[in-house]
């Protein structure tokens, strides 16, 4: 059950409705802790019941390790390993192919990363156990479970606690944000798909040079695609009266490989940074060490496979050579230089995004060398530039209606979502079966 799909439409008008109707907390979370099954079992019921088997493992986790004894310490090993275990078994039959039409598009790496986060808090001391029920409505919570943002323990159950105070902006700043989300995958990553399985073909059918513009357009897609459902995701736990954290921050204005995570997939990103940077680097004072660890993990949550492991060590060589020359890249290079080469770096790790991307990059270096001329010619042979008009035109109209609604006026509001949404029925919005990319990682 996709976000923009009709059946999610139809879903979250019940949920929104028995959660506005509910007469307190107790049955607001009982709904909600339903409907994080339900959405769950819309994918599968192998899906729903994974979701309640790793839920259950790290609720009674964190009930005994919050005991102070010497059994805390081999509890808590036994539930953290089983959690990963489960992202684990789920990953190896993913890459066989024998989970994909069962329990996919829900990412357990989204579901089992709140709930690692929940154990450690708890046995920490940072957070008290919180009641079974107020627990069932966080653990799978609805809105983030396919491809995030990673939604911390701390962040959540305490909004989970209370009901939300009545706003009347609420609802203008949900359908906002949702529509701007769904219209980022729908005109834009979609539109940006079609031209990079136009510019594949092309390249397979002897113009390895198209090669090259893939990776950036690949790029681009995976951030309209991941930053669109990102919105939806957080517009949807808005309505019901959550706040989920921000994933991405202008990452194009990075000036260094450090600050690019300070801006794309924030959330993962400090759930690393909190819980195996710092404790790690507390233990050895070696920045070099916690910075080669942090993103080797980093690229293996993307998953299993050589790529994601050569994705985790060109990221821990990008950050760690910075590291290395930081005075220099902070105070010599202009800024404009800062930001490009940053985009660069970026924009190559995609490579190991895709399972032949160094072969592909490979191929088209070879090719670059003597024919650096025919990249164009090669672009016009490919390419529908129907879709490629449209992708660049839904960025232009998404870029003037952001800044259309900076204005907080209802007549700018009220014209500028329905021409959003008249752009969204021209793309054919129900019609469209694209998954999101990031439900893979």
């Amino acid at each position: 059950m996709l976000f923009h799909t009709g059946q999610f439409a139809l879903f979250f008008t019940a949920v929104l409705l028995f959660a506005r109707l509910a007469p307190g907390v107790r049955a607001r979370n009982a709904m909600l802790a339903a409907a994080n099954l339900a959405f769950a079992a819309c994918f599968s019921l192998s899906a729903a019941l994974l979701v309640a088997l790793l839920a259950t493992i790290a609720y009674a986790t964190a009930a005994l390790a919050s005991r102070r004894g010497p059994s805390k310490g081999p509890v808590l090993a036994f539930g953290l390993t089983t959690l990963l275990a489960g992202i684990g078994v789920a990953r190896l039959l993913e890459g066989s192919g024998r989970l994909e039409s069962t329990v996919m598009p829900l990412s357990f790496s989204f579901v089992a990363f709140p709930l690692m986060a929940f154990v450690l808090d708890v046995a920490a001391g940072k957070l008290p156990l919180p009641p079974l029920l107020n627990f069932a409505a966080f653990a799978g919570f609805f809105p983030g479970v396919s491809s995030g943002p990673v939604v911390r323990p701390t962040e959540l159950l305490p909004q989970i606690e209370r009901l939300p105070a009545a706003d009347p902006l609420r609802t203008r700043e949900s359908v906002e944000r949702f529509t701007f989300g769904l219209f980022k995958k729908v005109v834009i990553a979609d539109r940006l798909g079609i031209f990079y399985n136009e510019l594949d073909a092309g390249a397979r059918g002897g113009a390895p040079l198209l090669y090259l513009a893939m990776f950036y357009v690949y790029a681009l897609e995976v951030y309209f695609d991941f930053s669109g459902y990102t919105d939806m995701a957080r517009a949807t736990a808005r309505a019901l009266g959550f706040e989920i954290p921000e994933n991405f921050r202008q990452p194009w204005r990075a000036e260094s490989p450090i600050d690019w995570w300070r801006r794309w997939h924030i959330s993962l990103a400090t759930f690393l940074r909190d819980y195996v940077h710092y404790p790690l680097f507390f233990r050895t004072k070696n920045l070099f060490l916690c910075t080669s660890v942090t993103f080797m993990l980093n690229g293996i949550w993307h998953g299993i496979g050589l790529n994601y492991l050569f994705l985790g060590l060109y990221w821990s060589a990008a950050v760690s050579g910075y590291l290395a020359i930081r005075p220099w890249w902070d105070t010599r290079l202009p800024r404009t230089a800062r930001i490009l080469l940053t985009l660069q770096i970026a924009a190559a790790s995609f490579i190991f995004f895709l399972p032949d991307g160094m072969k592909m990059f490979t191929l088209a270096i070879s090719a670059s060398l003597p024919k650096g001329g025919e990249l164009f010619h090669a672009l016009q042979n490919a390419i529908d530039t129907r879709n490629l008009l449209l992708a660049g035109g839904g960025i232009v109209v998404y870029v003037a209606a952001q800044r259309a609604l900076r204005r907080d006026s209802w007549p700018s509001y009220v014209p500028t979502i329905y021409a959003l949404w008249l752009f969204l029925f021209s793309c054919g919005l129900f019609s469209t079966k694209a998954n999101f990319i990031y439900s893979q990682f």
